[in-house]
């Protein structure tokens, strides 16, 4: 193989993020990161998975040569984790994001839940997805001091990067740059990926939309829409519709539920 083409299939294999340099080793956590890492890419069932975690943390100190009789095996016995269902459970939920998956049972053909471990690429582990301008903020140390001013938090929904469901953090611009061609800092917002997705290209109020069950996010919306206006970024004409008709779908949503107060949109319309 020359050199040129080892060279172009080491930019195509991107590191995947590994279970086991994030584990400890000898502890449970590292027991099911080796179940997973040898079977990437298989879906295994529960039961399965929970009787290698027994197996293995229960004869975590013999080795290959040693012999037991019956009563050093039921010894040994007495040593299985308590919980077995909650620290698969507990292992689930700190490394979804990083690419573990459920797949829940279906009876219909007469399988059982099982995990999928499909590492995610480690060029995605960036703190910060910056905003297709990068010219808001020039300076890392910028970047780091708006970060801290936030709380390393997302304006609108809350999450951060600790959270099991964040992955990433994004500054973007409020007003789309792709439409509005601002790039102050006043309009910068630290967002999830999650909210940073949903906003894209569109007006921020798809944010509230997409949370109508939860006044909260929606009024951290309303607060951050009546702070960029308050620089004299106001929506344009196309986005101020989108808003009033959002504005519209959340208000009739909760009409019969439990109807918002005259104003709770404030001076916004």
């Amino acid at each position: 193989m020359s050199n040129v083409t080892s060279a172009i299939l080491k930019q195509k294999i991107k590191p995947k993020y590994n279970l086991l340099d994030n584990t400890k080793k000898k502890t449970q956590k590292n027991i099911l990161a080796n179940i997973f890492e040898s079977n990437k890419g298989i879906q295994i069932p529960k039961r399965e998975i929970e009787k290698q975690l027994v197996l293995q943390w229960s004869l975590r100190y013999i080795d290959d040569n040693t012999k037991l009789n019956k009563t050093e095996i039921l010894k040994i016995a007495e040593y299985v984790p308590g919980d077995i269902q909650r620290d698969v459970r507990l292992f689930y939920d700190k490394f979804k994001k990083y690419g573990l998956e459920k797949i829940q049972k279906d009876k219909s053909i007469n399988n059982e839940l099982s995990y999928l471990w499909k590492p995610i690429d480690m060029d995605k582990l960036d703190n910060i997805i910056y905003p297709e301008a990068r010219n808001i903020f020039k300076k890392d140390s910028e970047i780091n001091a708006f970060l801290k001013s936030k709380n390393y938090k997302c304006e609108i929904c809350g999450a951060c990067k600790s959270d099991d469901l964040t992955l990433r953090m994004a500054i973007d611009h409020w007003r789309a740059h792709s439409i509005y061609n601002i790039d102050s800092k006043k309009i910068a917002v630290l967002l999830c990926e999650t909210c940073n997705n949903i906003h894209h290209n569109y007006d921020a109020s798809k944010i509230a939309l997409k949370y109508k069950d939860n006044l909260l996010i929606v009024k951290k919306w309303v607060e951050k829409e009546i702070e960029i206006r308050s620089y004299g970024f106001m929506p344009n004409e196309n986005d101020l519709k989108t808003q009033i008709d959002i504005k519209t779908i959340i208000t009739n949503y909760y009409k019969d539920l439990n109807p918002l107060s005259n104003n709770f949109w404030k001076d916004l319309f």
